[in-house]
This record gives structure tokens, C-alpha cells and sequence, in this order.
């Protein structure tokens, strides 16, 4: 089914997820990469759904937590989402990607001095995580630290040079700096 995945075969991989499933019910790595699978094709109910079956099949994996908070934020629940990067942070505290995702979480809740922290400590780990350049200059932008934003911007752009994202805030920084 990975492999089907990876060839961009999605639904002749959700068919040998599923078949794998009727199997093997629970198992952990066939409902993770199946509901990891459902929320790239935008079906987060269902996804949902599966990491939480993969959570109760193995709430020790800090993944499984961070990938049910993404799903949670992109339904626009940041409240559930924060809890789960938390539960993911909690078994894991280096975990980059939930420091991410728990900050993009706390921005959605308002929470901008709490969101620019976790930025910064995924930053600590991994100075060129790009989400957390983008995290982080997004808030230096919103809080009118405009040279800091350009920097960061900037910083995103060698880092994840394929991404618009970083152009298009290093062009809105210099708009607003007056470039």
C-alpha cells in the first residue's frame, strides 16, 4: 500500500490499506499511513477517524498525535489540535514538526507570543525548518518588527526556495517597509 502511495496510485492504496485492515484490525502502521493517506485527499473526517484508532492502538507514538492535530486544525478545531501536538510534545519534546504544528495552532487561536516560541524552539532544533521561518516571520510581520521579517522571510527562502509562500511575505514586508 506504501508503495502504491508513493506511485500516486491513492485509491488502489486505500483499497490495500483497507484490505490489510480487515486482516489485521488496529494495526497501527496499516491506520496511521491509511489515515495519513485520507488527509492528503482532504478526507479528514475519515482520517480523523483513523488516527484515532491509530492513537488507541498506540497512544505512545508521538506522530500519531501530531499527524491528529493537523487533522484537527485543517477542521478548524485549533482547541483539539493544541491538545494533541501537547500530547505529541509530550512523549517526544524534540519532535520539530509538532513544535510547528503547535504553534500554527496557538496563531489560529490568537495566541501570537506563544505561537513565536514554539517557532523558536523548533528553530532551536532545526534552524532551517522553513514552517517555522514562516511561523515565525508571519508573526514578526503581524506585531510590525518588519526588518526581523524580511530577514526571516528571506531566511525561508534559501531554505524552501520552491515555495511562493517566502517570496510573496518578503514582497509584503517590503510593501509595508516602504521598499
Amino acid at each position: 500500500a506504501n508503495i502504491l502511495s508513493a506511485l500516486n496510485r491513492k485509491g488502489e492504496a486505500l483499497k490495500a490499506y483497507d484490505a490489510a485492515l480487515a486482516q489485521r484490525p488496529g494495526f497501527f502502521e496499516g491506520e496511521f499511513n491509511r489515515a495519513n493517506l485520507l488527509m492528503e485527499l482532504g478526507r479528514l473526517e475519515e482520517a480523523l477517524a483513523g488516527y484515532e484508532r491509530a492513537v488507541a492502538a498506540r497512544a505512545d507514538v508521538p506522530s500519531a498525535w501530531n499527524n491528529r492535530g493537523a487533522v484537527l486544525r485543517r477542521m478548524h478545531r485549533p482547541d483539539a489540535a493544541l491538545a494533541s501536538h501537547d500530547r505529541a510534545l509530550a512523549l517526544a519534546p524534540g519532535h520539530v514538526n509538532a513544535l510547528i504544528n503547535r504553534g500554527m495552532a496557538l496563531k489560529d487561536l490568537e495566541r501570537t507570543k506563544e505561537a513565536e516560541a514554539a517557532a523558536d524552539a523548533a528553530l532551536a532544533l532545526q534552524p532551517d525548518a522553513s514552517e517555522a521561518l514562516h511561523l515565525k516571520s508571519a508573526s514578526a510581520l503581524e506585531t510590525g518588527r518588519i526588518g526581523e521579517a524580511q530577514g526571516l522571510f528571506a531566511r525561508r527562502r534559501q531554505a524552501a526556495p520552491k515555495q511562493p509562500a517566502a517570496l510573496n511575505g518578503l514582497a509584503r514586508a517590503a510593501a509595508l517597509a516602504g521598499d
